[in-house]
């Protein structure tokens, strides 16, 4: 469990990550890579919300089988992950497969994890996505690491908002 002082070196790596390139999909991976590490968990997923459909598709993830992610989605709603974008607040669940907004998906077998922060992505007061981190104990989340995944999630807000920026420039200079 992260302290303060852990904390804001995980926060300064996130932002060095973030400011990094442009390349959303590459801030995504590393930032999982550091959340998993740095925060000892055992899985970690970046759901973004489609514009086109409306639902959230995961777009990154570090502890789920890959090749069956590109399917994953939820609607507005549904789920912890669809609770906690249309809400706009962070969910910490020390049982999170006994929470009734649970949704499970047996591809990717989810129910080994036991607890979980899922915390939205957020730009000018509207959710464009949710970040999950999960733990295969049992682990009541600290304050702390509580506010950690609410500060990352704002600074993937950026990431995001930056990354749509600059693929639709490039789109419009071709």
């Amino acid at each position: 469990m992260p302290d303060d002082t852990h904390s804001l070196e995980i926060l300064k790596e996130i932002t060095r990550i973030a400011t990094s390139t442009p390349d959303l999909e590459n801030i995504l991976g590393k930032i999982i890579a550091v959340i998993k590490d740095k925060m000892r968990i055992d899985a970690c997923g970046i759901y973004l919300i489609d514009d086109a459909d409306g639902r959230l598709h995961l777009k990154a993830s570090s502890g789920l089988p890959l090749e069956k992610l590109s399917n994953i989605s939820l609607e507005m709603g549904k789920g912890v992950t669809g609770w906690v974008a249309m809400n706009k607040a962070t969910l910490a669940l020390t049982e999170a497969l006994h929470d009734p907004r649970f949704v499970y998906f047996p591809e990717i077998g989810e129910e080994k994890y036991q607890s979980m922060i899922s915390s939205p992505i957020l730009a000018d007061n509207r959710s464009i996505g949710v970040i999950n981190v999960q733990t295969l104990d049992q682990r009541t989340f600290t304050e702390t690491e509580v506010s950690l995944l609410e500060t990352i999630a704002n600074q993937l807000s950026g990431c995001i908002l930056n990354a749509i920026h600059y693929t639709n420039m490039q789109m419009h200079l071709k």
